[in-house]
């Protein structure tokens, strides 16, 4: 189970993520879709009509424009 100061990450980065979706750019869209290029080759990923990690479970286009947010592969980050 995560501790309160984990899930007070995970909620500041959904919010930086969001934030940068609705306001955006270009060196945050630019990470993102390099990010978007190595979660779309990843077994992990689940589509259900809204393309999500399948760690985390965060949708990938608030995931990858997170600043600070890590890709949470069991095997280690992949970005």
């Amino acid at each position: 189970m995560k501790s309160k100061d984990e899930k007070l990450k995970q909620i500041k980065d959904i919010t930086d993520g969001w934030k940068n979706y609705v306001i955006r750019n270009p060196t945050t869209e630019a990470e993102s879709l390099r990010r978007t290029a190595i979660c779309v080759e990843c077994p992990l990923l689940k589509n259900d009509g809204i393309t999500r990690c399948g760690v985390c479970n965060c949708p990938t286009a608030m995931m990858t424009r997170s600043k600070n947010k890590d890709c949470g592969h069991p095997e280690g980050s992949k970005w």
